[in-house]
């Protein structure tokens, strides 16, 4: 299919006029007289309508509808139709005068205008049926319910000409076809569309210290050389180039003082003769009481009119430097271009600086220009960086109604493009969809596609449907052009040269990429989606062939979907692309759980999950694994709604052992649940019979953990090492990695020996953490305790580091809590405790900011400790108010020993009796030997602050040989220093 056969979706704005008391007319004059009236007066609406780039698309009856933006797109089409409904009225007024004259009759038109996307066809000849959609109802509606003489404007096309539009008082109008009231506005005037007018020049004006210097060098070259020169400025729409030339010019200048400058603009369209920028440059020149013969420029000779610009810039100059900026050379005609390359040949001796700034085509409309200067500097402005772009989002209005997280988001959208950022931060707070482009951008855009051949239009619809980047070969593939990839390759070069692809080198070759997300974003909502649920799923059946992986075809095949549901369909095929589309997306999304990529699988299965219907098989697993993902990235409440809901849809599918998943995952965070061992040996059974070794695996490491928290460690250790091997068979990265974590963990507080854990760990580390990034980050933690433990405090600084690599290369938020405690841990067992400090305050800060319970317990506890370590008493009372000697044995040991010595702090001697027995009595029911040395530890600091020394070193002597007997050296060292 060729791109003139295609239609489009496109952002246009309609107008519709209608007489007003047409029938009574009709009664008043003869029929020839009323059709020469009506010929004169739809000849009149055509002129006005077409001169300022509309199209009339139908005349019916009396009304006449006009289209902008098609079947061409200009980036300020709303704009152009309130300018074209403003003239209809003004030269109606001019046509009323004769008709009253001629026939004492005069006629009135209502007028409405809308804003919105159309279906359109490529094919600029179809006229026929040239738009289609809601759009055009809506201003039909519009214009029913003005006034005689008034225009009635759509709350979108307000929003689209924004400050240049100057409206009447909102009105809520009930509108046929329509629910509830819409808004629309009386029209006053239309502004001139000025940059400072449209732009937000109020913001902070950031980097650009390049651009600037580059400035300033060529102004100096023509102060010092008192010769001319010729600046061209290039860059994309909205990139800055007015912003810097303003701020520049503002503070340009040396010793002599500023130069005299002025700055005239090229217009879009032509509502001004091809040399009116000459004209408005004269006019400056000659100042508010100066004297300037405009009409030398537009009506003389070309030989004489040229001779008179020279003169008056040679008089302009002759005291002071001149600078000159046109800005948007783009839009210069051919003849205002052939005059600012003479002038700068022929001022040559003149110290005047023409400054152009245009967009980057006019490279490819004018790729001699300014070369014959004798000074020319070539200035391309690039994307600002993102510190910057940062700075500008800070500054935006209503900043508070965006999270940090939302504006890095708009941040990154924009790419660098300060006005892409400003529009998508308005469209935000105005409630668009993050997915829309703001219509702006988009028309922005648009207008730069409308004007490409038939064959790049169609590259480009292949290009978006592959992504943001693609090969020549793939597009090739997709489109089926006429020629081949010679063909394809050739478009892709020139779409490179228009800047709105780039060339990309890769290993295996080179690629193209679109220039901009957004770009992307438009190319691919400009197909209709019936052609863009075609061509993805053609790309199905390509990527199938090729043997792409369940993400790239589950994204496709999610978007074919997406597309034929949006229009209404509900056929059988569409079924089976939906949950063809989940299979896929659920698949890549265990393949990222596996590899512990939490962030792409939160992506993959909150997309499988709103792809698939809730009676569709594949939605309790996707929310399964949903749930999953959501848990390890901190959100509890979320992970637990998810697991129920998974639980109750696979028991209503019949999928018992899915629901079995979802209890047993469910219920180490369910307040209502039974405990997560017992669960786990309910279903323990089924997941054997079943050969269900992920079912073997997470069973195992829950009783495993109900062992640790009671502190039967040895226990543990057995429950974990059968649980090992089925979770490496299932392939899930977080079953072993959490499995081999717990192992760590009863192997560091369990009765083996430190030399023996330590030396267990690091077999465990040889044979599992090769490609596994989380297990490195679970089993190191343990380890570089037990390192420490031994006194190696090398090897635990080393483990440290790695752990907390792994940790950032995962990406937990709770990573952010436990690599500072562990950090604080190793320097406590070092000796180093100005480390240790500043680690707690760091674990401190990002529990709070994660708001977890046992985060908080976690880091309290370690604070309470390490105060009293350091003699903090009215620290640690603060820190240990909140909690009870609560929770698992091991925890609760270790509460009840930073109790008593809070309450010996304080000189309460039986609090602290009481809660001392407590500790040992805990502890010593545990087979930790960790956990009884720390209780003995605790009260032998008791005793010694309640000053019973004989108490002190008899508990000291027994925290010395449970330290010993683990092997905890630094231990034994404290309690031996206690001792003496």
């Amino acid at each position: 299919m060729t791109a003139a056969g295609l239609d489009d979706r496109k952002l246009a704005t309609i107008l519709f006029a209608d007489l007003v008391g047409s029938t009574a007319l009709a009664g008043r004059l003869d029929p020839e007289t009323l059709r020469t009236i009506m010929m004169d007066y739809f000849d009149l609406m055509a002129v006005t309508i077409e001169s300022s780039g509309g199209t009339v698309e139908k005349f019916i009856g009396d009304a006449v509808m006009a289209v902008f933006g098609v079947p061409t797109t200009h980036e300020d089409d709303a704009r152009r139709a309130l300018l074209a409904a403003r003239d209809i009225l003004a030269r109606l007024a001019v046509f009323n005068d004769r008709l009253a004259q001629d026939f004492d009759v005069r006629l009135q038109v209502r007028i409405g205008v809308n804003t919105g996307e159309v279906i359109a066809s490529r094919d600029a000849s179809r006229r026929e049926a040239l738009v289609a959609g809601e759009v055009v109802n809506l201003a039909a509606r519009l214009e029913q319910h003005a006034g005689p003489g008034e225009i009635l404007v759509a709350a979108d096309t307000a929003a689209a000409v924004g400050p240049l539009a100057v409206l009447g008082p909102r009105r809520d109008l009930a509108v046929k076809g329509k629910a509830g009231t819409i808004p629309a506005y009386p029209l006053l005037d239309v502004l001139p569309d000025e940059p400072e007018a449209t732009r937000r020049f109020d913001l902070p004006f950031v980097g650009r210290a390049r651009e600037l210097a580059t400035l300033d060098l060529a102004l100096d070259r023509v102060v010092t050389d008192g010769t001319a020169g010729t600046v061209l400025m290039q860059g994309d729409p909205g990139i800055g180039k007015t912003r810097v030339l303003s701020e520049w010019l503002g503070r340009a200048g040396n010793a002599a003082g500023p130069p005299r400058a002025a700055v005239v603009r090229c217009r879009n369209y032509a509502e001004d003769g091809s040399l009116r920028p000459l004209q408005d440059l004269l006019a400056q020149l000659a100042g508010p009481d100066g004297a300037v013969n405009a009409l030398a420029v537009s009506a003389s000779p070309y030989a004489e009119a040229y001779a008179y610009v020279v003169e008056r810039l040679e008089a302009a100059a002759s005291s002071r430097p001149l600078v000159v900026v046109i800005d948007d050379c783009h839009w210069a005609s051919t003849m205002l271009i052939e005059v600012l390359d003479r002038l700068a040949e022929d001022l040559a001796d003149v110290p005047l600086l023409i400054v152009c700034a245009a967009r980057r085509e006019i490279a490819e409309l004018f790729p001699s220009f300014g070369r014959g200067a004798v000074n020319f500097t070539s200035l391309e402005l690039i994307g600002l960086g993102a510190d910057d772009m940062m700075r500008l989002a800070a500054a935006f209005d209503d900043i508070t109604a965006h999270d940090a997280t939302a504006l890095a988001m708009h941040v990154d959208r924009a790419e660098g493009n300060p006005l892409h950022l400003e529009q998508l931060l308005s469209a935000a707070r105005d409630g668009s969809s993050p997915a829309e482009l703001p219509p702006s951008v988009r028309a922005l855009i648009s207008a730069r596609i409308d004007v490409l051949g038939e064959t790049a239009r169609l590259v480009l619809d292949g290009a978006a449907i592959i992504g943001r980047e693609f090969s020549t070969a793939d597009v090739t593939r997709l489109i089926e052009m006429p020629g081949g990839e010679p063909v394809v390759a050739a478009e892709l070069r020139t779409l490179a040269r228009r800047h709105l692809l780039d060339a990309v080198r890769r290993p295996t070759g080179t690629t193209h990429r679109f220039a901009s997300g957004l770009i992307h974003d438009a190319v691919y909502q400009a197909m209709t989606k019936g052609r863009r649920a075609d061509l993805h799923l053609l790309y199905v059946e390509q990527l199938s062939d090729r043997g792409a992986t369940d993400a790239e075809i589950g994204g496709q095949l999610e978007q074919a979907y997406r597309c034929r549901a949006e229009l209404g369909s509900s056929s059988a095929g569409l079924a089976a692309v939906r949950t063809s589309a989940a299979e896929r997306l659920v698949a890549a999304g265990v393949t990222a759980l596996r590899r512990v990529d939490i962030p792409w699988a939160l992506n993959l299965f909150g997309r499988a999950v709103a792809v698939a219907s809730p009676d569709d098989p594949q939605w309790p697993r996707a929310t399964l694994h949903h749930g999953q993902a959501l848990l390890a990235a901190g959100r509890r409440a979320d992970a637990l709604a998810a697991w129920r809901d998974a639980r109750e849809s696979a028991l209503r599918h019949g999928h018992a052992a899915l629901a079995a998943h979802a209890d047993l995952l469910a219920a180490p965070i369910d307040p209502d649940a039974p405990c997560p061992a017992d669960v786990a040996r309910r279903h323990l059974t089924r997941f054997e019979n079943e050969g269900d070794d992920l079912g073997i695996a997470r069973a195992r490491l829950a009783i495993a953990e109900e062992s640790n928290g009671a502190g039967q460690h040895r226990a543990a250790v057995a429950e974990l090492r059968a649980a090992l091997p089925s979770a490496v068979r299932a392939g899930s990265d977080i079953e072993r990695a959490n499995a081999l974590g717990a192992l760590g963990f009863a192997l560091w507080w369990g009765p083996q020996p430190a030399d023996d854990a330590i030396a267990e760990c690091v077999a465990l580390l040889r044979d599992h953490a090769a490609g596994h990034t989380a297990v490195r980050a679970t089993l190191g933690y343990p380890l570089a305790v037990l390192y420490a433990m031994a006194g190696d405090q090398a090897r635990a600084d080393a483990m440290v580091g790695a752990v907390r690599e792994s940790s950032e290369a995962l990406g937990h938020p709770e990573g952010t809590v436990f690599v500072p405690l562990l950090t604080a841990a190793v320097a406590t067992l070092g000796d180093r405790g100005d480390v240790a400090d500043a680690a707690l305050v760091d674990a401190d800060r990002a529990a709070r900011r994660l708001a977890s319970p046992y985060l908080r317990r976690a880091v309290d506890r370690a604070l309470v400790r390490r105060h009293l370590d350091v003699g903090r008493a009215d620290l640690a009372v603060a820190a240990l108010a909140d909690h009870t000697a609560a929770g698992p044995p091991s925890d609760r040991a270790d509460l009840e020993g930073l109790a008593a010595r809070v309450a010996a702090a304080s000189d309460d001697a039986a609090r602290a009796a009481r809660h001392a027995a407590a500790a040992v009595a805990v502890a010593a029911a545990t087979d930790s030997p960790v956990a009884l040395a720390t209780a003995h530890l605790d009260v032998a600091h008791v005793h010694r602050l309640l000053g019973d020394p004989v108490r002190a070193r008899v508990a000291a002597d027994a925290a010395f040989t449970a330290y010993m007997r683990k092997g905890h050296l630094v231990g034994a060292g404290w309690a031996a220093a206690l001792r003496a």
